[in-house]
């Protein structure tokens, strides 16, 4: 890999794999809402911060101009704790992920994990 996208950036899962790919040199372009979560991560000349709120999720393309992504890790998800098991709030996940599906933002892959794997 050498480009890849990250949504929900400042959140455990995410800022911990963004470290552990600049580590082996790829370029991280990373999605989130509070960067002032993201400590020394935002430092790295190869991670590049996208400020964007989960329900913008529309305006991506207008918010990042590269394309080409090898792979895009979505970890930003509205409903988790509580909410897990509130239909309603897990629904509104749906139009952000078929988003992310139809994107051309990405050439060979997409990571959608899902509250059922207990990440």
């Amino acid at each position: 890999m050498k480009k890849v996208i990250i949504s929900g950036a400042s959140g455990f899962i995410g800022q911990a794999l963004a470290e552990a790919l600049l580590a082996d040199g790829v370029e991280v372009y990373g999605l989130c809402a509070t960067p002032e979560k993201l400590g020394e991560l935002k430092k790295n000349p190869h991670f590049h911060l996208i400020q964007i709120e989960f329900q913008e999720y529309e305006q991506l393309a207008q918010k990042v101009s590269e394309r080409d992504f090898d792979v895009f890790f979505h970890f930003a998800w509205q409903g988790y704790g509580k909410a897990t098991n509130d239909y309603r709030v897990q629904i509104s996940n749906i139009p952000v992920m078929l988003l992310m599906e139809q994107s051309n933002f990405v050439v060979n892959g997409l990571f959608l994990p899902t509250p059922a794997m207990n990440i």
